[in-house]
């Protein structure tokens, strides 16, 4: 199971949680039971544990109003979209697009795209925040897209972000 996910996740390329689970129950020959794959899946879910980062709504909330939000993530689960709506933060977002939803996983400029096309902004319109330089910097660059990487170690970067920040509540006052 941990070896079909990494060769998919190598193509950048995600797997839902279920469909995993599901294939490895067929191949311990057990019948995947539709309950007892949401069991899995909520076992998962509940596995997370999700907290806010100080300030984090407010500055959504200043940025929703000057500009169109979304989240891209990279995920095989709906843990993403599960922790926006527990905290309330789902509404300062005009999408949230899962990699587990596409089927594809950041850097892909593909799921960047994606996600212009549902904001319905173009590429040197907008601006990618992230904090990986594999997956967030690297896939918004290869979309054509300005990027921001919110600087989360001392290592010195092999892929140059347009901007660099060292907490996301710096980026109000930055954008």
């Amino acid at each position: 199971m941990l070896e079909r996910l990494g060769r998919a996740r190598s193509h950048n390329r995600e797997i839902r949680l279920e469909d995993l689970y599901q294939d490895m129950l067929l191949e311990l020959g057990l019948r995947p039971e539709r309950e007892v794959i949401g069991y899995i899946n909520q076992l998962y879910m509940d596995s997370f544990q999700t907290k806010v980062i100080e300030g984090v709504e407010e500055i959504l909330k200043a940025l929703s109003e000057r500009y169109k939000l979304a989240v891209i993530s990279n995920a095989m689960s709906a843990v993403p979209r599960c922790a926006l709506k527990k905290f309330g933060l789902e509404r300062y977002f005009v999408a949230v697009v899962i990699s587990r939803d596409l089927g594809i996983r950041k850097p892909d400029p593909e799921i960047f795209n994606f996600t212009l096309n549902r904001l319905d902004v173009e590429k040197d319109e907008a601006v990618h925040v992230g904090d990986s330089l594999e997956h967030d910097v690297k896939g918004a660059r290869n979309a054509g897209m300005k990027t921001v990487w919110i600087k989360n170690d001392d290592g010195v970067p092999d892929i140059e972000p347009d901007y660099t920040i060292r907490s996301i509540k710096e980026l109000t006052s930055f954008l």
